[in-house]
C-alpha cells in the first residue's frame, strides 16, 4: 500500500467498493435462498 495519507475521496471510494461488494453478496445470498425455497416446494 502507499504511504500516502487517506484523503477523504479514497475513503470514500473505498467505502463505496466495499457497499457494493456487499449489496452483490446480499443479492447472491437471496438468489440462493429463492432457489432453495423453490427446490423444497417443488
Amino acid at each position: 500500500m502507499s504511504s500516502e495519507p487517506l484523503t477523504p475521496a479514497v475513503a470514500a471510494a473505498d467505502t463505496a467498493a466495499s457497499a457494493e461488494k456487499g449489496l452483490l453478496i446480499a443479492m447472491l445470498v437471496m438468489v440462493l435462498a429463492g432457489v432453495g425455497a423453490m427446490l423444497f416446494l417443488f
